[in-house]
């Protein structure tokens, strides 16, 4: 019969026929929209930690300074990436630390992903690194921990020039 025919068996029965005889196929619009499976752990690992904030306001690398200046990044967002940057430092240790290399890979590739969606209709880099902080956050309540935690991770990408232009 060949695989020729088997396929043309297979198409020629009804969809209940075919689900009982190989399963339900999933339906990519029944998947919830989701942050990466990576990003959940990191974000689960980052609740759990002890935050220290750093007893200075100046933020640790020129280098971030300046490319908050060149993404044309207000002092709002500096507000926030100056406290996050110790978070960014946990991110840094717990990413470095996996023994699968791809795991931050696919959390600079997701967030790349989603910087590319939000740049593409909106030209406010402020709202882009918020909201690139939002999606980080996903369903997570709004408690302090959480948001920092979102706020290192994004922060921590940024500095690594995985999201924005600079």
């Amino acid at each position: 019969m060949g695989r020729a025919g088997l396929l043309h068996i297979v198409k020629s029965l009804t969809l209940a026929d075919r689900e009982s005889l190989l399963g339900l196929t999933p339906d990519l619009n029944d998947a919830p929209i989701t942050t990466a499976a990576e990003i959940q752990v990191l974000m689960t690992h980052l609740t759990s930690q002890e935050f220290v904030s750093s007893d200075t306001t100046e933020l640790d690398l020129t280098a971030i300074v300046l490319k908050l200046q060149r993404n044309s990044l207000s002092a709002a967002v500096t507000a926030i990436v100056t406290p996050a940057m110790p978070v960014a430092k946990l991110v840094s240790k717990f990413v470095t630390s996996m023994p699968d290399p791809a795991f931050s890979q696919g959390i600079a590739t997701e967030l790349a992903r989603k910087y590319a969606e939000l740049a593409v209709p909106a030209d406010d880099p402020d709202a882009i690194f918020g909201n690139l902080i939002e999606y980080v956050l996903g369903e997570h309540s709004l408690k302090p921990k959480f948001f920092w935690a979102a706020a290192g991770i994004v922060t921590h990408y940024f500095e690594l020039c995985d999201v924005f232009q600079h």
